[in-house]
């Protein structure tokens, strides 16, 4: 008799089950009507900052399509105001920060508070969650954004396609960006073990910016920061670890030397060719995650089918465990009808 529960937790600890896991980065909101009903009556800060309503967001795809894991609904930039960024959120434009660094003194001024208090209400919704969730057997996901990608936003303001100023300060002035990295390496590893303590049973790291280096700028600059968050970490708390560099296939020969315990990979890179790279040499090999073009979900039905059904073929053929997810996040024009059919497709699916 098949027993699906935990799978994503199964999967992440090294065991092949009868087939893989699946769940959606931005799974919560954005493309689900229920979602959109409560964004016409409460902002986006207040949805993240209310635990009940927090929990309610992240519960409402794993009820309407059965997802084998919930993240907790929340930002990767939330957690900054913390350190003393004012943030917003405006709708067509995304998140602003109103005080960018600009100075060596802006740094200087970053605070590295106790998330536990600063963050307080991810906690709560989190201890919500675990307890709805751990009845059906279903995994919780608690995340925060890389210190790299947490920098671009802080630096430019809001989001870059460029990345110039964050680069600028990043190579020409080494010393103060070591001192930004160490702070935000600190706080995100405290709010990490926080989400854990508060009922996160497995963490994701999202470097959504890390494209905009090249692979040396990111071997010298950036991949040591990543190594010392998740080395905090792993001595803070026994939970997996996926690290996730978005548009990084180029950088994926670095990526092996870190100690995560899956990478998650996007769309411009097959998992088998993504897999020769990062496991080649390691004793342990990654769980890998990925890597469906969420564009997808917005095509026809049967295009959706076609590519879903390849993944499965790919990750078949694959020698090391598997978990079904979108490239990067579900788009608000996903249609509703696709995300359900590609969950239903991979949980019915099985090796052979």
């Amino acid at each position: 008799m098949s027993n699906e529960k935990f799978l994503l937790l199964r999967t992440l600890n090294g065991e092949r089950a009868e087939r893989p896991p699946v769940w959606f980065m931005r799974q919560a909101g954005r493309s689900l009507p229920e979602y959109r009903a409560l964004r016409e009556r409460h902002s986006m800060l207040n949805l993240i900052r209310t635990p009940e309503l927090a929990a309610e967001v992240t519960l409402q795809p794993i009820e309407r399509f059965g997802f084998d894991a919930a993240i907790i609904f929340a930002d990767i930039l939330n957690p900054l105001m913390g350190m003393g960024m004012d943030l917003d959120f405006h709708d067509g434009k995304g998140p602003i920060f109103s005080n960018p660094i600009r100075t060596e003194a802006d740094i200087h001024q970053l605070i590295v508070s106790d998330p536990e208090e600063t963050v307080g209400y991810t906690m709560a919704a989190l201890k919500i969650v675990r307890e709805a969730l751990d009845k059906r057997g279903i995994s919780l996901i608690g995340f925060c954004g890389a210190p790299f990608s947490l920098a671009a936003y802080m630096v430019e303001g809001a989001s870059t396609r460029d990345g110039l100023r964050v680069k600028h300060l990043m190579i020409d002035n080494p010393e103060a960006w070591g001192v930004l990295q160490k702070k935000l390496v600190t706080y995100s590893a405290q709010y990490l073990a926080a989400q854990v303590k508060a009922g996160a049973q497995c963490l994701q790291i999202f470097d959504s910016s890390v494209g905009l280096v090249t692979p040396h700028q990111y071997r010298t600059h950036i991949l040591p920061w990543v190594k010392e968050l998740i080395g905090l970490v792993r001595e803070r708390t026994d939970v997996p670890v996926i690290y996730f560099p978005f548009n990084g296939d180029g950088l994926l020969a670095d990526v092996t030397t870190l100690e995560s315990t899956g990478v998650s990979i996007d769309w411009r890179i097959s998992l088998h060719d993504a897999s020769s790279i990062l496991n080649r040499h390691r004793s342990v090999p990654f769980v890998l995650q990925g890597n469906l073009d969420p564009a997808l979900l917005c095509c026809e039905l049967r295009a959706l089918e076609e590519g879903v059904a390849m993944l499965l073929q790919e990750s078949a053929a694959l020698s090391v465990p598997h978990i079904v997810n979108l490239g990067h996040g579900v788009t608000p024009q996903s249609s509703i009808e696709n995300i359900g059919r590609a969950v239903e497709m991979v949980k019915a699916f099985r090796y052979s």
